[in-house]
């Protein structure tokens, strides 16, 4: 064991050795077992993917990775064409743009890059100011393919009014690469939102709000006054929000290793042992294709779309899991 001062949050936090850095006997992913992984990404994922697993494993380029996520940049700046596999509509949307957004600071994408200005005209088109905040996707979106929580009845109610998801991890970004349009002292009115809002988060909301919270969070750009708040009542929600029993990571929930996605991860001292179960458990559960699956479906909704959507993000989790595998040192050198 170890104490570490976290000095941002003002808080002393106890925290384990990462397997890593413990030089012990872990399990790890074979060489055989990444090479069945890669194949199908190779095979059967989509380009985007296969130009991360290039750029992680194979010493590819962030360009290529740049180039893939192009194709689903539309005009208006703003992403769509099935990048979040669960909404196939081709319109932009907030959801899709944030996954662009995930992969683009992946890859270290500077703040002057095209793709990140235009999406940046896209996040001040579609801010509500009466509101302050985001729909996470357009009404147009409904008459396309999409997972059932993506249904437009009710869905500002079931994202608690998008107060949290998904202002907090847009705001991340906005922190990021400090767009003309969203001046400091708008984002700092707009953060300081999200932590009234974060504190009176319900049970319900709390493994969304978490995600996108601990993602602004780990900027490391919001000012102390405000990360230092949301940073404590992470702390609070994280053990509450993760699901750290091994039986239910079968059916949807907020897996350990979704969170604390490198050794590095602020949140990590608070779920250490979950997340060394949990990188054991995705070892262990790697499909006979070498992909790894959702664990979740459409529940029958779109029957002639959900196929397609399950296999992109078979590609998807795939590249996720072995980017957090290789971060833990999980990956058979």
């Amino acid at each position: 064991m170890r104490i570490s001062w976290l000095a941002s949050a003002g808080l002393i936090v106890i925290s384990c050795l990462t397997s890593t850095s413990m030089g012990g006997n872990v399990k790890q992913l074979s060489k055989a077992n990444l090479g069945k992984a890669r194949e199908f990404i190779m095979k059967q994922g989509r380009p985007l993917e296969q130009a991360l697993y290039r750029l992680r494993f194979e010493g590819g380029s962030a360009d290529a990775v740049r180039a893939a996520l192009q194709d689903y940049q539309n005009p208006d700046g703003g992403f769509g064409k099935a990048l979040e596999p669960d909404l196939r509509s081709p319109e932009s949307s907030v959801l899709a743009t944030l996954r662009a957004f995930q992969a683009l600071t992946a890859v270290k994408t500077p703040p002057d890059h095209p793709m990140i200005k235009k999406a940046m005209v896209y996040l001040a088109s579609t801010f509500d100011e009466s509101k302050g905040v985001w729909r996470i996707i357009p009404p147009a979106a409904g008459k396309y393919p999409h997972a059932p929580w993506w249904n437009q009845e009710q869905l500002e109610q079931a994202f608690g009014g998008f107060q949290v998801l998904p202002r907090a991890e847009l705001l991340g970004y906005l922190f990021l690469f400090d767009p003309p349009s969203f001046p400091m002292d708008r984002r700092l009115n707009l953060v300081k939102a999200v932590a009234e809002s974060l504190e009176n988060v319900s049970d319900a909301q709390a493994g969304l709000a978490v995600d996108s919270c601990a993602r602004l969070y780990e900027t490391g750009r919001v000012p102390a006054e405000y990360s230092n708040r949301i940073y404590r009542k992470l702390v609070q929600l994280v053990p509450r929000a993760v699901e750290q029993d091994p039986e239910k990571w079968k059916q949807y929930c907020l897996k350990p290793a979704w969170l604390v996605r490198t050794p590095e991860s602020p949140f990590l001292p608070v779920i250490a042992s979950a997340v060394e179960r949990n990188l054991d458990y995705e070892i262990d559960n790697q499909s006979e294709d070498g992909s790894w699956l959702p664990n979740w479906n459409w529940y029958g909704a779109f029957p002639e779309a959900w196929p397609a959507a399950e296999k992109e993000w078979r590609s998807v989790l795939t590249i996720q899991t072995l980017e957090t595998l290789q971060a833990f040192g999980r990956v058979e050198r």
